[in-house]
């Protein structure tokens, strides 16, 4: 008798994996080059290419809309080449972008250049996640999550620190070959990482879309979002109260803080999400930024701002954490993708709109001190909503 494809398999006891192990170390590589070039990303086109502030920012802003909606492709492109096959094109596609933007320098090859670091980023930040949720037990998917999102954000402050040191010292126009270097590298380390069967269940979008508009993965996909625009909208004015009041390099360094507290964070919200579940975890990280958003443009000094970017990046931290680990709670065996996908398309696409809203919010001079208390207000509902409505799932795969 033919055994079923989509029944679990048993699973390690531990929650370090070789899958958690290679698939991070592949992403550490990347995101250190080719993803972390991307905040260098609007000064090379501005400086390098020629490009005006307004073009550049918007092919940044189709690059993440790409990451989003490429997610919706995964599937299909697993059932044909496999979970590695997927890591390895996305891989080779962050390493084809920065060459392209080397080689050329017409407006249309910028943004053919875009749509390879989306598809890029689609697609490994669809197999690489699934796989290492595949192979740990579920009682640890939050430790797993964590880990994986704290290499992710360790090597974008690496990767930020490296190509700012290169641009200071020998010029913008030598980040791409290095971003290239690097993402080669993730793309040889993918060759280590196990080759496992996982057929994942037959969907199109609009699957997917049905899935992730249930009750539970509802939530998620709100507080995603949410977390995602306010995130920059708010990123924006914070930057401008501390430039006000402390200047230009003391506001750099202490909102340098952010990414630092990111770190520490992915692996705080993973511990956090196994022992008390996603719902308390959300409800505390959304209300914790809500309350410092309003202290902020009420109160003088140093330490609030600082208290500020440290609970942003801690809640920065959680979401994605909270959302990976979560993902399989309702669905089916084999399924997973069916909320992942939407669960992070919402957040690329918000970073796009953040993007966008960004340049609005300063070229028209908004009331920074609203801003903040606004998206206060608007973290407050989200974590209200995260605690009243994340109930426990039926879902109790192990």
């Amino acid at each position: 008798m033919r055994a079923d494809p989509f029944q679990p398999r048993p699973l390690p006891g531990g929650w370090v994996t070789p899958e958690l192990v290679t698939i991070s170390l592949a992403l550490f590589l990347s995101a250190t080059g080719a993803m972390a070039f991307v905040q260098f990303f609007v000064p090379y086109l501005t400086s390098v290419k020629g490009l005006t502030t307004e073009v550049a920012s918007v092919l940044l802003a189709v690059a993440f809309a790409v990451a989003g909606i490429g997610r919706f492709a995964y599937p299909a492109v697993q059932r044909r080449i496999g979970d590695r096959g997927v890591l390895s094109l996305g891989h080779a596609l962050l390493t084809a972008y920065p060459m392209l933007l080397i080689v050329t320098s017409g407006a249309w090859s910028m943004a053919g250049a875009v749509l390879l670091f989306g598809a890029g980023g689609a697609m490994v930040f669809s197999a690489g996640p699934l796989q290492i949720l595949d192979a740990t037990p579920r009682r640890w998917h939050g430790r797993a999550s964590g880990w994986f999102f704290a290499t992710n954000f360790l090597a974008w402050a690496l990767g930020v620190l490296v190509l700012g040191t290169i641009a200071q010292h020998i010029g913008l126009h030598a980040l791409p070959a290095v971003a290239s270097g690097l993402a080669a590298a993730g793309l040889a380390a993918v060759a280590v990482v196990p080759k496992r069967p996982a057929v994942r269940r037959e969907s199109g979008a609009w699957t997917a879309i049905r899935w992730a508009l249930m009750p539970g993965p509802r939530t998620i996909l709100v507080l995603m979002a949410a977390s995602s625009i306010a995130f920059g909208l708010m990123f924006v004015t914070v930057a401008a109260i501390a430039t006000e009041r402390l200047g230009p390099q003391e506001a750099a360094l202490l909102l340098s803080v952010f990414y630092v507290a990111r770190l520490p964070g992915s692996v705080l919200a993973g511990f956090m999400v196994d022992r008390v579940g996603a719902s308390r975890l959300l409800g505390a990280a959304f209300w914790a930024a809500a309350i410092t958003l309003v202290a902020v443009p009420l109160t003088d000094g140093a330490w609030i701002l600082l208290l500020a970017v440290i609970v942003l990046g801690l809640q920065q931290a959680a979401v994605p954490v909270a959302a990976m680990a979560s993902a399989e709670r309702w669905t089916p065996v084999g399924a997973t993708h069916l909320t992942y996908t939407p669960f992070f398309t919402a957040l690329e696409l918000g970073v796009a709109v953040t993007v966008l809203l960004g340049q609005i919010v300063t070229g028209f001079g908004a009331d920074i001190g609203g801003v903040l208390a606004l998206f206060g207000i608007v973290y407050a509902l989200a974590g209200t909503l995260a605690v009243v409505t994340l109930t426990p799932p039926s879902n109790t795969r192990t």
